[in-house]
């Protein structure tokens, strides 16, 4: 993965806001967005209106051989006069959208161009986005349609992938640990910070615990005999069991969340802790934020919606220097 691309919210800015930041082994680019379905930055894109019903004088629609009656002639031409005034402006309508779209399409473009800059043809760029910002590039609308049929990057989504599992480890940690959940890298992630443990506490899912229990059984002697540590591995019943789990912990710990859920149950977690979203839920997130509990929460997503240039900016010879 050589290239992030974070797309957040940004209001009132007149065009993309590209901003490149060298991370540590890749390049984030954070790509500030002011969008709705009907506008592309300051763009607007007509509304297209349905064309209301045609109603008689006495309030309804004309049916049958009502429309050809010679002594509803009269009505039968301003109904008429009527449609074709309406056809008029739908032509001019689509006339107007098919300018604005051409805009629109002329502004994705540019914005493309710019950002090859930080990630040449053979880069793997992958794009995560603000949940304002998605809604809108991925709903309905017109700015909409023409981002899906233009864009071609695909999402991220190697979350709890070890090498990203590992850049999300604070240099600080509580050394009394809480695993949530499972993901392939929790094996090969633990034993890294193995010696500064202090206890090791692993919730699953019971019915993964059952297809599991020899792979668990022998984390468990792993750290028994290496480590000297005890690890005390707990079931939750059904994937819905975590979202009622109440994380209670008397010591600050370092708790590594791989669940994905949104609902957050950690009113008992010591404070001073640390929670690791894994899985970098916008709303667990949120939710952290609207609660005082004295706990620091962490995630990818946050990360990069933080991150800010280290006193220096990326001119055009470090883009080039990168790309090679």
């Amino acid at each position: 993965m050589d290239t992030i691309l974070y797309f957040y919210q940004k209001k009132e800015a007149d065009s993309p806001l590209i901003e490149a930041l060298r991370q540590d082994g890749y390049m984030l680019a954070r790509l500030g967005m002011n969008v709705e379905p009907y506008r592309w930055f300051q763009q607007s894109l007509p509304h297209g209106r349905p064309m209301p019903p045609i109603l008689t004088d006495e309030g309804r629609s004309p049916r049958g051989w009502e429309w050809f009656s010679l002594r509803n002639r009269k009505e039968w031409r301003r109904l008429n006069f009527h449609r074709r005034q309406w056809k008029k402006y739908e032509n001019q309508i689509n006339t107007l959208a098919a300018g604005c779209r051409a805009n629109v399409e002329a502004m994705l473009s540019d914005m493309l161009k710019e950002l090859s800059l930080y990630a040449g043809e053979s880069s793997d760029c992958r794009c995560v986005y603000e949940k304002p910002v998605r809604d809108v590039l991925y709903g309905n609308g017109p700015v909409a349609e023409i981002w899906q049929r233009l864009w071609t990057i695909e999402e991220f989504t190697h979350y709890t992938e070890l090498p990203w599992a590992r850049r999300l480890m604070p240099q600080e940690y509580q050394p009394h640990f809480i695993v949530l959940g499972e993901a392939p890298c929790v094996p090969e992630l633990l034993p890294q910070y193995a010696d500064r443990m202090k206890s090791l506490r692993w919730l699953v899912e019971e019915a993964w615990a059952e297809a599991h229990s020899d792979e668990l059984e022998d984390f468990a002697e792993y750290f028994y005999q290496e480590q000297g540590l005890a690890v005390s591995i707990e079931t939750v019943q059904g994937r819905q069991g975590f979202g009622r789990l109440r994380v209670s912990c008397r010591e600050p710990s370092t708790v590594l969340d791989f669940t994905g859920e949104d609902r957050i149950l950690a009113g008992e977690t010591a404070k001073g802790s640390i929670w690791l979203d894994m899985w970098s839920c916008e709303e667990k997130c949120r939710r952290f934020a609207r609660r005082d509990a004295g706990i620091r929460y962490l995630s990818l997503r946050e990360k990069w919606r933080r991150a800010q240039k280290k006193g220096y900016c990326l001119d055009t010879v470090d883009k080039n220097e990168y790309n090679t």
